[in-house]
């Protein structure tokens, strides 16, 4: 099995922290792996114990840790065990473990390891496309197309960074890139999997409707889709969510709407 402790800062950190790691250590190897995140603090408190948001310096402390802890499992056990999420290392300014730091990405639904799996595959396959030109062969798309993404604050420099590497590989496509706010559940909420659909999406995507700036537009993240939100998908022509996710395909016919299902490596439509 694999585990998560979520670190709230006052209440289990330091040597809390530290001894809930050595416990856990103590399972190996029935416990596989065992991830640190950062609670989750949404708007809706009230009533709830004081808690208050992580700053660089946190992030700084816990890499540190948990780093150190990786480097004593690794002798003893061959394995890093404890890891930290992806979250961490961004609001640390530092970037994060190469992949063989991940064993396999055993937490990489927890956040653990999603901007390095998904930096390593991009450039991957940016790499394959620079040899492909460079051997003369055609590419298998060119011309002009415009592209929207919208994605949560979290992965936002990321996609932003990547949109104009393709730019400049592709000189005939243009990248936008929208930072979505989550008034949901509150600013301090940055993951793409946690925007709600109703205040975020409905609103972004009658923007980029209103602008007809887009000939794709890719959601990159997970969204909850009610009945009340379908017309704003109508006027689309295509709509296609990324990166293991689900959303909805809309076709020429303005009534059909089919389920997407989204893997790393493929996109089936049901």
């Amino acid at each position: 099995m694999n585990g998560q402790i979520a670190r709230c800062k006052g209440v289990n950190e330091g040597k809390e922290l530290e001894y809930s790691i050595r416990k856990l250590m103590e399972y190996l190897p029935n416990v596989e792996s065992v991830s640190v995140v950062p609670v989750g603090l949404s708007r809706y408190r009230e009533g709830l114990y004081p808690l208050e948001p992580f700053n660089a310096q946190d992030a700084g402390e816990i890499i540190d840790l948990i780093e150190k802890y990786q480097k004593i499992c690794m002798e003893k056990y061959g394995t890093h065990f404890i890891q930290a999420s992806d979250e961490w290392y961004i609001l640390a300014g530092r970037e994060g473990p190469e992949e063989e730091r991940y064993d396999g990405y055993l937490q990489l639904e927890n956040g653990v390891g999603m901007i390095r799996l998904l930096l390593d595959e991009f450039h991957d396959g940016l790499k394959r496309r620079t040899a492909e030109k460079e051997a003369g062969k055609k590419p298998s798309w060119e011309g002009t197309r415009e592209i929207s993404l919208a994605t949560g604050r979290l992965a936002f420099p990321y996609l932003k960074k990547m949109s104009e590497e393709m730019m400049s590989e592709y000189p005939g496509l243009q990248i936008h890139v929208y930072e979505v706010i989550n008034e949901f559940f509150g600013e301090l909420i940055t993951v793409s999997g946690l925007l709600y659909q109703h205040l975020n999406i409905s609103i972004l995507w009658q923007k980029l409707i209103i602008k007809n700036v887009f000939d794709l537009c890719i959601i990159y993240g997970q969204y909850f889709i009610s009945g009340s939100d379908l017309q704003f998908l109508r006027d689309a022509s295509r709509l296609y969510c990324f990166y293991n996710m689900f959303f909805f395909l809309h076709s020429n016919s303005p009534n059909h709407l089919s389920p997407i299902h989204c893997t790393r490596n493929s996109l089936t439509c049901h």
